[in-house]
């Protein structure tokens, strides 16, 4: 149980892996006495993830609908996007059709460097 924020750690029914469940909303329903459960406060916080765009092209990363510039605004950060850990979907929206250009599988601390746009072309990140 971490007593700063009010979540618990369960065992995932019928299955071998545990999973967090805040004890603040209405959603959740946790059977059993929480003043039992043994009280720790996180020291190790998740690591960001971040999907960096390294094409001339603009990119819109989905789901969030996030718009990464491209790679000449690496100076002011507007080429990439602090992301959850999930599955991604990266389109260029410099060409017409919009095409998906790549896939990614963000893990906490990983960044993914798009280096190919809709034509093609690949490019080096700054």
């Amino acid at each position: 149980q971490d007593v700063l924020s009010n979540w618990v750690q369960i065992n995932i029914p019928n299955t071998e892996l545990t999973g967090w469940v805040s004890v603040m909303t209405q959603y959740s329903e946790i059977s059993g006495d929480l003043k039992t459960l043994p009280n720790f406060t996180f020291t190790d916080y998740p690591k960001p993830a971040y999907i960096k765009n390294c094409t001339e092209h603009v990119l819109l990363v989905m789901p969030g609908e996030y718009y990464l510039e491209n790679l000449f605004t690496n100076a002011q950060y507007l080429n990439e996007v602090r992301v959850d850990s999930g599955v991604y979907s990266i389109y260029d929206v410099t060409l017409p059709d919009e095409p998906l250009i790549q896939t990614v599988d963000m893990q906490e601390g990983e960044t993914a460097y798009i280096t190919v746009n809709g034509l093609g072309e690949t490019h080096k990140c700054p």
